[in-house]
């Protein structure tokens, strides 16, 4: 048993002491946890054949009423006004640079696609 304040990391370290042989995780963790861990090689990745997508949209949900239509219209405004720097940038400092580029990318293509 453990807290669950570290997830990943916590589980990580004891797969790297031998208490679990495997974690199922999001590759931007692994790889993000593995370099500042620099144990780059003590690590094998499965990928997992039906996961085609390289990342996945969150979405926010309230009740249909008027407070949450007033809450979701917060959260747009406060996305619209910080997407393009802190929300794109702030998930690319878990990624290597060259997932940091894709990521970006298709952030910036998701971003625009919307129409509000």
């Amino acid at each position: 048993m453990r807290s669950g304040d570290d997830v990943f990391q916590g589980l990580m370290k004891m797969m790297r002491m031998g208490r679990i042989d495997c974690l199922l995780g999001y590759p931007v963790e692994a790889g993000y946890f593995v370099r500042e861990s620099n144990k780059v090689n003590d690590f094998i990745y499965y990928p997992i054949r039906e996961s085609s997508v390289p990342f996945t949209v969150g979405h926010i949900g309230c009740p249909n009423n008027e407070w949450g239509r007033t809450i979701i219209s917060r959260i747009d405004e406060i996305v619209k006004k910080h997407r393009e720097k802190e929300f794109i940038n702030f998930y690319g400092e878990w990624l290597d640079s060259a997932t940091r580029e894709v990521h970006q990318k298709m952030a910036r293509d998701y971003f625009n696609s919307l129409v509000h």
